[in-house]
């Protein structure tokens, strides 16, 4: 299901921008190990860490975000298949 750009914006707009990371990130020890959270999805909501390994940019020739009813964003990054679908989406950076 390919979201409207409207409402993928509404749900990236309290997302923090490249910037604000940086200056969060200025704060923190530069020796640290990176790692970010999200719900496993299970019962009990267990709390993965998962290790971040590289950061990139949006390929959007490959892929693009979309609406997800699995995801805790509502979001969820998608591979485009055979049809390839000419959106226009926002600069979105992954953590990967």
């Amino acid at each position: 299901m390919i979201g409207t750009k409207e409402k993928i914006a509404r749900k990236l707009k309290d997302a923090m921008t490249v910037e604000q990371l940086i200056e969060e990130l200025q704060e923190m020890p530069m020796d640290a190990q990176v790692v970010f959270t999200c719900d496993y999805g299970d019962l009990s909501h267990t709390q993965q860490a998962l290790l971040v390994t590289g950061c990139r940019e949006l390929d959007s020739a490959n892929e693009y975000l979309d609406e997800s009813g699995y995801s805790q964003s509502g979001l969820s990054l998608e591979r485009f298949t055979d049809v390839i679908l000419e959106i226009q989406s926002e600069q979105v950076v992954i953590l990967e």
